[in-house]
């Protein structure tokens, strides 16, 4: 999926949400996942 495509289901779905952080948020999964089935969770 794209981030056009994430950003467009989100619109659809009416959930609310800055393309920033998302942009932030996809580029980490893109460049972190392996392929596992989890994804680990950073915070603050």
């Amino acid at each position: 999926m794209t981030r056009e495509e994430l950003f467009e289901k989100l619109r659809e779905a009416e959930i609310p949400f800055s393309e920033d952080m998302l942009s932030e948020v996809f580029d980490y999964m893109k460049d972190n996942l392996d392929g596992g089935d989890t994804i680990d969770v950073i915070s603050d």
